[in-house]
């Protein structure tokens, strides 16, 4: 699954037109410097899923706000992973050794609290990502180039399952 920051524009200057009868076309737009993030998903994961935010209200968002409080991005980060819990598929997640642990502490693969570790680093692993993300796509609005660019009432998260 790949989760990106897109924009949508109309082929011409307007929504409702189009050279062709009973057909519309529109552009896609990727801003650069929002990093998209790529995950493994499991089989009947959504083909297609879109957050309900758009760039324009991403833009009124506190980055400098820490989790707990009220109007930071960690609210979104929170409802982007519990919907990507259903979707990814952690086994074929790759953490790198030594991260599975703050202390760096390992123990045998066996061990049940050993997979807690790992499964929590893999989780973690993706709340950065997301992070990284969403800093991004709320950044972006201190662009000229993509005020100027981008429709921000139809822009947003978008994620697409690669089949």
């Amino acid at each position: 699954m790949v989760i990106l920051l897109i924009g949508l524009k109309p082929h011409r200057s307007l929504w409702s037109t189009s050279a062709r009868p009973s057909e519309s076309v529109i552009y896609y737009q990727l801003l650069n410097g929002v990093p998209a993030v790529v995950l493994p998903v499991k089989p009947g994961a959504p083909l297609v899923a879109w957050d309900g935010l758009t760039l324009e209200q991403l833009w009124k968002i506190d980055v400098k706000k820490t989790e707990g409080q009220k109007g930071g991005i960690f609210g979104i980060i929170n409802v982007l992973s519990e919907f990507l819990e259903f979707c990814v598929d952690f086994d074929r997640i790759v953490v790198t050794k030594g991260a599975e642990s703050p202390t760096g502490d390992t123990e045998d693969d066996e061990s049940e609290n050993h997979n807690e570790v790992v499964m929590k680093s893999k989780r973690m692993a993706i709340r950065n990502a997301l992070m990284v993300f969403i800093v991004g796509a709320v950044r972006s609005g201190e662009s000229k180039e993509v005020k100027k660019e981008i429709d921000k009432e139809r822009s947003g998260i978008a994620m697409w399952r690669i089949p």
